[in-house]
């Protein structure tokens, strides 16, 4: 294959496995859970419908349910299934009902929430007569509308003298359900008044036959206070986070004022809550708003008139506490715990490996929780509580490991994929593996074993290719049974085979990948470093080690705590400052600080420039930088145990103040460098952890960054014993309902801090982090302070 045959093709299948022995129970085997599940749909008859669904991991294998039955390759015409998604072509009829993806791998099989595809309609308005109200000057006229049924519900509307209003004005109110209340009513409000109805999905709007006449008497003066609307109690449902309007239009001269209470204490208006001339209007409804609404007035004689409301809230099920991934022995008993809320009550469905769970001995089921006596291998696999309330489809996810204490030789699950790369581009090789005891996965290449050490990723290649013996370093996480290797910017000199070996008491397996490196198309100035190569050395174990070796078995520094905020005022230096994780009884002797400038989209327009940093000292001066520029920083600790995990933030400059020429982008940026400490040589080992999700990030700080930007910064918490792979940030607007909204995702996970752009001025935004790793996503940071 030529060159150009070879550019933008990202992963090739000539992988060499060689295995010895079957598959059996391995907790490191990567799980299964969605990233994306299908969502409902109301669509117009004749146009396209897509759903989608994402799973983790990619290799998986997608198949869909229709009606709870599996959707068979022309079953069901105008359907195409494609990898993540299901489209429907032209939606009709046959097509109206519930759908789900379900994935299977080697763990087991799960199944997404349920998805409703409906078709938009809007049905004509009943057979009704012409209508007359008389209403006295100055008082407030209600023409009552009741809208036709509609999918999604229709919009009112009203011709009024000839002329369509389709939203409020001063004197016009047109409210939810379909009533117009027009304020203070005079001669020139007489006239014919016409209703009708808007269907926002199909476009399609009805008319009633007859309308409403209005006819304005001349005030005769005082009038009696009396209720006009609604005369009778009325009771109402409506859906979690929507917007709710209670009507109240008294008569009366002067208007008398209308008291609201809700289950017999007075209401307080707020950003929720408040009057519309005598309407109740609420905003976001939540469940806890259902109950008894009343509004009352009090008569000139002290008689007090009211009228009522009782307001029903649904609410679409959702899971209050996820399921957890759990490793017993066999024999023994577990339970998994799945709380729900929603109104009306949802229903819960138990399956295993995506079929119903049926209650018996072996399986008991109460309430919101699932209970399995005597674990066998043969209950090995994944569990779900799959909720359902007519209003809304929810699921939760979690894998069961059953310790059977056998042996066996290793078996390599998911062997490292060969690929072809640009110069510059990250690559992550993944191998994992089963065997009893696990096996213990080291990393190869033409040079031998691979270095381990995450500080090494610190070290810039030079300006020529190096050969594989000089090779800049690489950065493996490890444990038994699970290892990532991670090249940050992959060079010419990392081309070539690498090969994943797993071992254990019994034997060892090997899988091979071809790594390919394209050159850029343009030359890139690289800044000198005078740092030396270090040749890749396997310290998974400690059983080969560089020459220095380790001075302690204590586990390596934690990653720096970065407390600088991501701007700055000045647009040429940057105050970097830090306080150091916990050192685990080594004290850090050194760190090592390395930062660049990055372009707006974050792509690499700098070359790094890195700086030993005595492990006393907590900030970092750093200067002759661009003005409005965007930077990263990447910087790591080191003790006696060895280099500690990297952290890593981005970061703005200011604008320039003065006239003063623009900087040179190729000229390294000055550093104002602290007193030098005695060089530390020694290297770390793997700190090995249990595999499973990561801890959820802490909560996210916001900065302003611009009138409608804010950066978003976080610190990670334990990865749960397999390296993160990358960062969601989520936000939501406040006051909207709707679902969280993703800002920026697959975010490196050597960032720390992201810029949100494209937000509304004025507005309220709350932020939340989700960290990843190949074994699923940890549960949402808790969610920022509101930012305005």
């Amino acid at each position: 294959m030529d060159d150009g045959g070879l550019r933008g093709l990202k992963v090739l299948s000539t992988v060499l496995c060689v295995c010895h022995t079957l598959l059996f129970s391995c907790p490191c085997v990567l799980s299964l859970s969605f990233r994306t599940q299908p969502a409902s749909v109301v669509q117009k008859q004749g146009e396209a419908v897509t759903l989608r669904c994402v799973v983790r991991p990619a290799s998986a294998n997608l198949t869909w349910l229709f009606q709870g039955q599996p959707l068979h390759a022309g079953a069901l015409p105008d359907v195409e299934v494609h990898p993540g998604s299901l489209s429907l072509s032209s939606l009709q009829p046959q097509h109206i009902g519930l759908y789900q993806c379900v994935a299977r791998s080697e763990t087991g099989a799960i199944v997404s929430q349920q998805a409703r595809v409906t078709i938009a309609d809007i049905e004509e308005f009943r057979e009704t007569h012409r209508r007359s109200l008389v209403v006295k000057e100055g008082d407030t006229a209600v023409i009552q509308c009741p809208l036709p049924l509609s999918n999604p519900p229709a919009l009112p509307r009203y011709r009024i003298r000839g002329k369509w209003l389709e939203e409020s004005t001063d004197e016009y109110l047109i409210l939810p359900s379909g009533n117009l209340q027009i304020i203070s009513v005079s001669s020139e409000h007489q006239g014919m008044y016409k209703c009708g109805a808007y269907n926002p999905v199909t476009r399609e709007s009805k008319v009633e036959a007859h309308g409403t006449k209005l006819i304005v008497k001349d005030s005769d003066g005082s009038s009696p206070v009396g209720i006009v609307y609604p005369v009778n109690p009325v009771n109402l449902t409506v859906k979690q986070s929507t917007s709710l309007v209670l009507e109240c239009v008294v008569s009366g001269s002067p208007s008398p004022f209308a008291k609201w209470t809700k289950d017999g204490h007075e209401l307080r208006l707020g950003s929720r809550l408040r009057l519309q001339h005598s309407n109740l209007v609420l905003s976001d409804i939540q469940l806890s708003d259902g109950g008894l609404y009343t509004y009352s007035v009090q008569t000139e004689d002290g008689d007090v008139l009211s009228a009522s409301y009782t307001v029903n809230v649904l609410g679409a099920a959702s899971v209050l506490r996820g399921l957890s991934d759990q490793t017993v022995s066999s024999g023994s008993s577990v339970r998994f715990t799945c709380p729900v809320s929603g109104n009306p009550a949802p229903k819960i469905t138990w399956l295993f490996n995506s079929s119903p769970v049926l209650p018996s001995s072996h399986y008991q089921i109460s309430d919101s929780s699932l209970r399995i006596s005597s674990v066998t291998a043969q209950d090995e696999g994944m569990y779900q509580c799959l909720i359902d309330n007519g209003i809304g489809s929810a699921q939760s996810t979690a894998r069961l490991s059953v310790q059977s204490g056998k042996t066996s030789l290793p078996m390599i699950l998911f062997p490292p994929e060969s690929g072809v790369y640009a110069e510059g581009e990250p690559v992550t090789l993944s191998c994992n593996a089963s065997g009893q005891p696990l096996p213990v996965i080291r990393w190869y290449n033409s040079a031998g074993p691979i270095a381990t050490h995450p500080a090494l990723l610190l070290q810039a290649p030079g300006r020529e290719a190096m050969p594989p013996e000089d090779a800049p370093a690489h950065l493996t996480m490890s444990r038994p049974g699970s290892s990532s290797l991670y090249i940050q910017a992959v060079t010419a000199a990392h081309a070539g085979k690498y090969i994943c070996e797993a071992s254990n008491e019994l034997g060892s397996v090997q899988a091979e990948a071809i790594l390919t490196v394209e050159p850029q198309s343009s030359s890139t100035v690289i800044a000198e470093d005078s740092h030396p190569t270090v040749p890749p050395i396997q310290s998974d174990e400690g059983e080969e080690g560089p020459p220095t070796g380790r001075s302690s078995d204590k586990p390596t520094p934690e990653a720096p705590i970065i407390i600088s905020p991501p701007q700055t005022h000045k647009p040429n230096t940057y105050d970097l400052e830090w306080r150091a994780g916990r050192d685990w009884g080594n004290p850090i002797s050194a760190y090592f600080v390395k930062y660049r400038k990055v372009d707006d989209t974050e792509n690499m327009v700098g070359s790094w420039h890195t700086v030993r940093v005595p492990g006393s000292e907590k900030s970092l001066p750093l200067l002759d930088l661009e003005p409005s520029s965007l930077y990263e920083v990447l910087m790591v600790a080191r003790s006696a145990a060895g280099e500690g995990q990297p952290a890593m933030l981005t970061f703005r400059t200011g604008k320039e103040r003065s006239s003063s020429s623009s900087k040179n982008p190729s000229k390294a940026p000055f550093v104002s460098l602290p007193e030098k400490a005695p060089e530390d040589k020694a290297l770390p080992n793997t700190h090995y952890a249990h595999c499973y999700i990561p801890e959820s990030p802490d909560r996210p700080t916001i900065s302003m960054a611009t009138e409608s930007s804010v950066y978003v910064t976080w610190i990670p918490r334990a990865n749960g014993g397999s390296p993160i792979t990358a960062f969601r940030v989520e936000y939501r607007k406040q006051g909207r309902s709707g679902d969280w909204v993703i800002a920026d995702d697959n975010i490196s996970p050597l960032k720390l801090s992201v810029e949100v752009r494209n937000l509304e001025p004025g507005s309220t935004y709350r932020f939340r982090v989700i960290a990843m790793n190949n074994y699923g996503e940890s549960p949402h940071s808790a969610t920022s302070r509101p930012y305005q």
